[in-house]
């Protein structure tokens, strides 16, 4: 067996992920795409503020390294994409230079596919959605 593998099978993993990286979030990180399963982990401060009270720009992160967070290379998520119309099953979804999903392929990089036969429109131009990761 070969003893070089690392990571088996290497589509949950922890990896540098943009500030404020939430749970849930769609990324696309060099030529990854992936969602985050836990907040980006902001430990490079303490915990604790002086007075014992919670420090808020401290974030555990799921026990990541400062800067990192758990993401699945993966699977399928439902997420918030931008359409003028609900996106079809099989449909391909994008994503944006900002790290929005969108049904708009123009400028944008392939992020996956609709997986979903009926859409939520949420009425403000975006729609949840099933979609399944493309790597």
């Amino acid at each position: 067996m070969a003893r070089n593998i690392t990571y088996k099978p290497g589509d949950h993993i922890s990896a540098p992920v943009p500030a404020g990286t939430k749970s849930g979030q769609p990324l696309h990180i060099g030529g990854l795409n992936a969602i985050a399963v836990t907040d980006r982990a902001k430990t490079d401060v303490a915990a604790l503020n002086t007075d014992g009270t919670r420090n808020a720009a401290y974030n555990w992160g799921g026990g990541n390294p400062n800067g990192y967070a758990s993401i699945w290379l993966e699977g399928a998520a439902e997420v918030e994409v931008t359409a003028t119309d609900a996106p079809d099953f099989g449909a391909a979804i994008y994503i944006d230079s900002v790290g929005a999903l969108t049904a708009t392929a123009t400028n944008n990089t392939l992020w996956g596919h609709c997986i979903d036969s009926n859409p939520t429109d949420n009425g403000d131009g975006t729609f949840n959605t099933i979609v399944r990761i493309n790597n």
